[in-house]
C-alpha cells in the first residue's frame, strides 16, 4: 500500500522532491525514503534535477515515474482500427499511438496482425514488462471474455482474454474502452463524479462517482447507447431496433446528414462544416438531440450526477450545436432544472486510462484478477533491482 501511494501521487501530480512525496503520502521520510528506493531499483521510478529559477547552488533532486524504457503495450481494439503503444511507466499524458493496423474479422488474423504490429514498433521484449487492452462492448474484464459486441461481433466467439497474453508472452489485464476513457479523465483533471458519453461506431458511457468508476455485477454498465428511444425503427447491431447509438453515433449523423443534403459523399468535416454555418440545428438533427437529451437526462436523475462530458463525436459539433444540447440536457433532468448540470467537451485519454489499470491490477495489485493474466505483481520491486 505505500508503494501505491508513492506511485498514485506521483501518476497523479508528476515530479516531486522526497519530502514532499513523504508529507502528501503521509509517510515518515525514512519509510518514504525506503519505498522509493525500492522502486528506482525496480527501474519504476527515476532521479532528476528540480528547476533551479536561476537561484545559485546545487540543484535539488525530483523524484518521477521512468519515461524512457517501454514496460508496457497498451491496445485499444476498435471496431475499424487497433492501435498500440509501447509507453514506460510515466506514459504519456495524451493519446498517442505508436502503430495501427485495420481491426481484422477472426481471432486468428487479429492475432498475426497484433504480433507484425509488434514487431514493426521494435520494442526489446525484455523491457516489456504486460499489457492492457481496451475493447468495446459487454466485457468480462476479469477474464478478457467479449459477451456481446454489437458491432465487432468477431470477438464474442474470441478467447483473447487467453489469446493475447499466449501470443504477447506477457501478463495483462482488459478494460471496456469507455470504462478506459473514464480512468484516464480521472487520473489526468481533479474531477470526482461525472457521466461521460462518447460517440464514435456506438455510443457508450461511464460513471464516475467520487473518483471510482461504477462497476456492477452485470457487465452492461455504461450501455446507454442501447437505450430505446421511441419512434425509432432502426435495427441496431445490438440485434434490437430502436437503440440511441443509431441516431447519434458518428456513421448515425454522417448518414443523416448526406441523406439531408443530398450528398452521398460527405465525410465527416461536411457535417461540422455545415452545421457551424447555422445559429442553430437543422431539421434532421433536431430530434436526435432530443432523444440524445432525454436518455442522458433519465441518467442523471438515475446517478444523481450533474456533470456532463461529451466526447468523440459529439464534442466535435459546433459550439453552438453543444449549446442546444445542454439545454435540452437541463430541461430533462431535475438537476438541469435546478442550475446544477454542466456539459463540457472532453478529449479521449485512453491511453492514460490504460497505464492506470496496469498500475492497479499488475503493477501494484489491489485486486484479485488472478484468471487469467495473474494477480502477482509484474515488478516485485525487490526481486526486479537491477533487471533491464
Amino acid at each position: 500500500m505505500n508503494q501505491r501511494a508513492v506511485l498514485d501521487r506521483l501518476f497523479r501530480e508528476g515530479p516531486t522532491t522526497r519530502a514532499a512525496l513523504a508529507e502528501a503520502t503521509g509517510m515518515s521520510r525514512p519509510t518514504s525514503g525506503l519505498i522509493i528506493e525500492e522502486l528506482l531499483g525496480a527501474r519504476v521510478l527515476e532521479e532528476g534535477a528540480l528547476a533551479t529559477d536561476g537561484r545559485p547552488g546545487r540543484p535539488g533532486r525530483s523524484v518521477m515515474l521512468e519515461r524512457t524504457t517501454p514496460r508496457f503495450l497498451l491496445i485499444q481494439i476498435g471496431v475499424k482500427h487497433t492501435d498500440l503503444a509501447a509507453v514506460p511507466v510515466g506514459g504519456s499524458p495524451s493519446d498517442q499511438w505508436d502503430e495501427s493496423f485495420k481491426t481484422p474479422t477472426s481471432e486468428r488474423a487479429f492475432l498475426t496482425e497484433l504480433a507484425a504490429a509488434v514487431a514493426r514498433l521494435d520494442v526489446r521484449s525484455r523491457s516489456l514488462w504486460a499489457f492492457a487492452v481496451s475493447l468495446p462492448g459487454l466485457l468480462d474484464e476479469a477474464r478478457g471474455k467479449v459477451l456481446l459486441s454489437p458491432n465487432l461481433h468477431w470477438t464474442e466467439s474470441a478467447e483473447l482474454g487467453t489469446g493475447i497474453p499466449a501470443s504477447l508472452r506477457l501478463p495483462g489485464c482488459f478494460v471496456q474502452e469507455h470504462r478506459a476513457m473514464a480512468l484516464g479523465h480521472i487520473a489526468a483533471t481533479d474531477d470526482r463524479d461525472f457521466l461521460l458519453i462518447d460517440s464514435e461506431d456506438g455510443v457508450g458511457a461511464a460513471l464516475v462517482m467520487d473518483s471510482q468508476v461504477f462497476h456492477s455485477s452485470l457487465p452492461t454498465a455504461g450501455e446507454i447507447g442501447h437505450t430505446t428511444v421511441l419512434g425509432n425503427d432502426r435495427q441496431c447491431g445490438c440485434g434490437g431496433r430502436g437503440c440511441l447509438e443509431t441516431l447519434i453515433s458518428r456513421p448515425a449523423l454522417l448518414a443523416a446528414f448526406a441523406s439531408a443534403s443530398r450528398q452521398p459523399d460527405a465525410v465527416w468535416a461536411d457535417v461540422v462544416a455545415s452545421l457551424a454555418a447555422r445559429p442553430d440545428a437543422p431539421r434532421w438533427l433536431v430530434s436526435r438531440l432530443d432523444a440524445t437529451a432525454m436518455v442522458i437526462g433519465g441518467a442523471l436523475n438515475t446517478s444523481g450526477l450533474g456533470r456532463v462530458l461529451l466526447a468523440g463525436a459529439l464534442a466535435e459539433l459546433p459550439a453552438p450545436i453543444i449549446q442546444q444540447l445542454t439545454r435540452k440536457i437541463c430541461d430533462a433532468s431535475l438537476s438541469g432544472r435546478l442550475g446544477l448540470v454542466t456539459v463540457e467537451c472532453a478529449p479521449r485519454r485512453r491511453t492514460r486510462g490504460l497505464l492506470q489499470a496496469v498500475f492497479s491490477r499488475l503493477l501494484i495489485p489491489t485486486t484479485d484478477w488472478s484468471k487469467p493474466c495473474g494477480a502477482t505483481p509484474v515488478v516485485p520491486a525487490r526481486a526486479a533491482a537491477g533487471r533491464n
